[in-house]
């Protein structure tokens, strides 16, 4: 039967063996039924390394992804919180540029409207000052022939000068006055 080394554990994982290493290496034993120098031992102790290398592998596969996981979830996290503000801001800009384009077209609409109202007002108006002024004429023409007609004209040029001072003229009475 072959001896193997007192440091066949240390030489397969390259550090000592624990309490623990030892109570799962024995039970396998035990649950095996193998000897203390069984030639099937080593290759156990091989496994047993690939074993215990592959779930500490795992762990910190596991461990990497956990922490991917975080580290991508605060980014996720970060790019909302970004893509939130920048939705704003461009929510913010469309409402600003729409309100300013509904203030141009109701400021172009009012702006015709008054325009219009002007100007009708504008034509009313002179409509009314040309009335009131045909009215305003025709009764100073009535007025002054009215004053004629009592009071006479002066027919000719000549005038003379009374001895108080005021000139004087000869008056004729209008046709159809009494």
């Amino acid at each position: 039967m072959f001896k193997y080394p007192e440091n066949l554990f240390a030489q397969i994982y390259e550090r000592a063996s624990t309490k623990a290493d030892r109570a799962r290496l024995m039970r396998i034993k035990a649950a095996l039924g193998l000897s203390d120098r069984d030639e099937f031992w080593p290759l156990l102790l091989v496994l047993d390394h690939y074993l215990q290398w592959i779930e500490a592998a795992r762990r910190a596969l596991v461990a990497d992804v956990d922490n991917a996981i975080i580290k991508h979830a605060h980014l996720m996290k970060q790019a909302g919180g970004l893509a939130d503000e920048k939705a704003s801001r461009a929510v913010a800009k469309a409402i600003t540029e729409s309100t300013d384009k509904i203030a141009a077209i109701s400021e172009a609409a009012i702006q015709s409207r008054a325009d219009e109202m002007s100007n009708r007002a504008l034509r009313r108006a002179a409509l009314l000052g040309g009335a009131l002024a045909v009215c305003l004429m025709g009764a100073a023409a009535l007025v002054t022939y009215g004053v004629m007609a009592l009071n006479g004209i002066c027919a000719g040029p000549d005038r003379y000068l009374t001895p108080s001072g005021p000139q004087v003229c000869e008056v004729t009475r209008l046709p159809f006055s009494t």
